[in-house]
């Protein structure tokens, strides 16, 4: 799966980059206390954040995806004495029959694409030969 912060860019515009990097902070924290130690998170790019859940399935991984999407968005940081919040969109895909890492970043891409057309704070999940 992957997320991406909902107008990350005008999140720094109004926070600055310590508020933009303050909101990475607390949304990878919140992530990794939610995934087990096996999975594998990691930042890619500037607001992106890959996951790896190891032996999940699509729904389950849905359902997780989902959650922190929803945790996410209730989210009040007290901030340069404002409220800083946020909202992530999210593309999930199951690796099962995908043939390579490319394959499927393609895919978790493509999902992470429509939810951001389809109004910012989704979680989408795609199939292979979708």
């Amino acid at each position: 799966m992957i997320f991406d912060i909902d107008d990350f860019k005008k999140l720094n515009d109004t926070y600055g980059h310590e508020g933009g990097d303050l909101s990475l902070k607390v949304l990878s924290r919140l992530i990794l206390k939610r995934i087990r130690s096996v999975d594998l998170a990691a930042r890619w790019g500037g607001d992106e954040i890959i996951l790896g859940l190891v032996g999940a399935n699509a729904s389950d991984a849905f359902k997780i995806a989902n959650d922190i999407r929803e945790k996410t968005a209730k989210l009040k940081i007290k901030y340069l004495n404002k409220i800083l919040s946020f909202t992530v969109s999210g593309g999930v895909a199951d690796s099962h029959r995908a043939k390579s890492f490319n394959d499927l970043f393609r895919l978790v891409d493509k999902a992470l694409y429509k939810a951001k057309k389809q109004g910012k704070n989704k979680i989408v999940g795609l199939s292979v030969g979708a």
